[in-house]
Order: structure tokens, then C-alpha cells, then sequence
């Protein structure tokens, strides 16, 4: 019921962790996202990178000052808002913003030109292939609690793909990486691009039903090795699973659906495809 504790949960950090704990539970925690910086830089004229530094501290040190110790919640959200609807990036309202005659970013007509932010970086392409193994109709799924892109998350297994590395050998080393190896190489069954704030995933998605377990069973949903599951689609429907990764999912079964309704096969269903 903390924002400190809630930290402590996968995929919350200090803004979603403070806005739970003001909003929910009453807590006196500042919730500052891009809005809540926006207001406060032009509030206070901060001519600092509000991204790092000085100039967060001093958006961090005034969001706290600010916040209402009866109606945290409340206040956070009105915060948010005023930034949203009122105190825009591009042309802000400030004839009808409640702050213009605190704002000393509007008295020395500087709102237009803060907050003041960091050069972007155009996004990074990567190139993925994430492969969909299947075995006694169900699917692999894999969870990397190392900190990466969908850390706790359950994930089809993926693998960069490396301009000096041939196709078979980039497929082989992401199998082996799991316990298995390929009887014939996976079946493509379409593309996709996830856009991520630094990366943009170029995901190419493949289909395996030709597939041995090498030196390790892996386990079925329900066992003790929670970094690596055979789930059937039901199981899989309810596992965590970032947006990414549901969407390579749909993207696949959109597929082989419309292969089944080419093929004849009445049952639509993902295993029923007919195999590569």
C-alpha cells in the first residue's frame, strides 16, 4: 500500500508506484509524468533539462513541496489533467490555465519554450526471430527475469538476428538455447514491427512443429521451473504477456487460420494448420 513497496513489483516504477498509492491508498507521493514536469517547469521557469539533473531534482523537489497532504490522489490527478488539456506541449492555454498568475514561465513569456528536454535519439532498429514451438499442441513459453525488454513476462523464445549469421545456424542456436533441436526448419508465417521508445523490434515470426528435446525435459505449466513452460492456448491466454508478444501471437494465428479456411480444414484452430 506503499509507493515504496509497490516499487518492488514487476514493471512499477516511481510514477506508477506513486500514483497507485496517492490515488488508491491516501499516501502524500507525488506522481510526476511528463505533464505533471511540463506544469511544474513552466510553474517555476526551471531552464533546465527537466530529463536529468539539476532540472529534475528541482521538478521533483517542487512536485513534492506542492502536492495536498489531505487529497494526494486528487491533486495528482487534477495535475495531471491541467497538463494534458491546458498546459500543452505546443501551444498552451494560458488565458484560461488557474496557475497564469503564479506562472512565471508565462510572466516572462517563456511557456512556449519549456520545459526544456533532451535530444532525442532516433530508435534503434533491431531484427528479431521469434519462433513459436509446438509440441503435443502446446506452445513454449519463456520468462527472463534478467531485466530486458519484458522482464517477468512470459515470451515465444527469440533470438537477434546477426548480419554475419546465417538463417539455419541463428535457428539452431535458439533452439539449443532451449533444450531442443529442429527436425526442419520453422515455417515463416508473417512480420511485425513493435515500436519500443529506443528500439524498434523487427520481428520475424516463425511457426516449429518439427522439433526434439534434447538433454532436458522442459516442464509442463504448473511445475517448479518457472522459466520455461508448454502451455496449451487456453493456458497461454491467461499467462502474463507483454503487447508485443500477444500481438505475434494474433499475427500467427491470423495466419494459419487463413491457411486452414484455404486448405479446407473446417476446425479453426491453431493446431490444426497443416504443418510445413
Amino acid at each position: 500500500t506503499s509507493a515504496k513497496a509497490l516499487q518492488d513489483l514487476p514493471g512499477i516504477g516511481e510514477y506508477t508506484a506513486s500514483a497507485i498509492a496517492s490515488i488508491a491508498y491516501g499516501e502524500v507521493a507525488a506522481a510526476i509524468d511528463g505533464n505533471v514536469a511540463r506544469v511544474v517547469s513552466r510553474l517555476f521557469a526551471i531552464e533546465q533539462d527537466v530529463g536529468k539533473g539539476t532540472g529534475q531534482a528541482l521538478v521533483t523537489h517542487f512536485a513534492r513541496e506542492l502536492i495536498s497532504p489531505s487529497r494526494p490522489g486528487d491533486f495528482n490527478q487534477a495535475w495531471m489533467d491541467l497538463g494534458s488539456s491546458i498546459c500543452t506541449p505546443q501551444a498552451p492555454s494560458c488565458p484560461i490555465c488557474p496557475l497564469q498568475k503564479q506562472c512565471k514561465a508565462f510572466a516572462t513569456d517563456l511557456a512556449d519554450r519549456l520545459p526544456l528536454l533532451p535530444k532525442k535519439k532516433p530508435p534503434k532498429p533491431v531484427h528479431l526471430i521469434v519462433v513459436i514451438f509446438v509440441r503435443n499442441e502446446k506452445v513454449l513459453m519463456v520468462r527472463d527475469n534478467g531485466g530486458g525488454w519484458w522482464s517477468g513476462l512470459w515470451a515465444f523464445p527469440s533470438i537477434e538476428k546477426k548480419g554475419d549469421r546465417s538463417l539455419d545456424r541463428t535457428l539452431d542456436n535458439l533452439a539449443a538455447s532451449y533444450n531442443l533441436s529442429l527436425d526442419a526448419l520453422p515455417e515463416r508465417v508473417g512480420t511485425l514491427r513493435h515500436q519500443l521508445t529506443h528500439r524498434t523490434l523487427n520481428f520475424d515470426i516463425r511457426v516449429c512443429r518439427q522439433v526434439s528435446e534434447t538433454a532436458t525435459t522442459i516442464p509442463s505449466i504448473g511445475a517448479t521451473d518457472i522459466d520455461r513452460k508448454w502451455a496449451t492456448t487456453r493456458q497461454l491466454e491467461k499467462l502474463p504477456v507483454s503487447t508485443a508478444h500477444r500481438k505475434i501471437w494474433a499475427n500467427a494465428t491470423k495466419h494459419l487460420t487463413r491457411e486452414n479456411r484455404e486448405g479446407g480444414i473446417e476446425k479453426k484452430d491453431f493446431f490444426s494448420a497443416k504443418r510445413a
